[in-house]
């Protein structure tokens, strides 16, 4: 489970990314904050994966704040979500390492892909011991997809296709069922679902029927 921190002076603001957050399976709202002090006490002091970070902030500014994680080596991504438009804060706040800068007003959509964008990035360091391909880097960097389909069926969306590929793709020749995929990429199970029957219509993935379920068996896939 990601746990995610909102450091967000406007109620309404924060309301709407708390929403768009609990919207993912996957990722659990700890806390909340108003100012950016109150922030970087409790970030010290507790792990957090991830900070819905906004740069107008009493006290202390999104952009100091984010200096000072990373300063302090507090290991936390970061996606901007602010009114900040400046060049000179968005070069700060790339320079910093943010994971996406989001300039509000901002649709779900839009958010949907700066939180895909950071599954991306987790699922392809998580495993500690393993190396990155610079297609897998190029993901993270967003510049090249892993495989283009022209085709998609209405409503799908080409990152959250790569999103599933690309975890599957790590994890090659292991059959996962759609709740561990749904999990691990931190979508829903009806979401994972449809697009894992379209790559099996298309044969990028197979399929097998899962005995060792205690109750009705189950469909597991894999990238072969």
């Amino acid at each position: 489970m990601v746990k995610a921190v909102i450091i967000e002076d406007d109620p309404m603001v924060a309301a709407i990314n708390k929403k768009y957050l609990l919207k993912n399976e996957s990722i659990e709202v700890v806390k909340a904050f108003s100012n950016g002090a109150d922030a970087l006490t409790y970030l010290s002091n507790h792990p957090v994966d991830l900070v819905l970070l906004d740069v107008y902030m009493p006290q202390i500014s999104g952009i100091e704040l984010l200096r000072t994680i990373r300063k302090e080596r507090i290991p936390v991504d970061v996606i901007m979500i602010t009114a900040a438009n400046d060049t000179k804060s968005v070069d700060i706040a790339l320079k910093l390492g943010i994971i996406d800068y989001l300039i509000k007003p901002f649709d779900y959509a839009r958010f949907q892909q700066a939180i895909q964008k950071y599954f991306i990035k987790r699922n392809l360091v998580s495993q500690k011991d393993s190396v990155i391909s610079q297609s897998d880097l190029d993901q993270i960097l967003h510049k090249s997809p892993v495989l283009e389909h022209a085709d998609l069926e209405k409503g799908m969306q080409q990152k959250t296709l790569e999103l599933i590929q690309n975890f599957l793709k790590k994890n090659r020749g292991e059959y996962f069922s759609n709740d561990d995929i749904a999990q691990r990429v931190g979508l829903s199970r009806v979401t994972v679902q449809r697009y894992l029957n379209y790559l099996e219509s298309r044969k990028i993935v197979k399929s097998t029927i899962n005995y060792e379920t205690k109750g009705r068996p189950g469909i597991k896939y894999m990238m072969p």
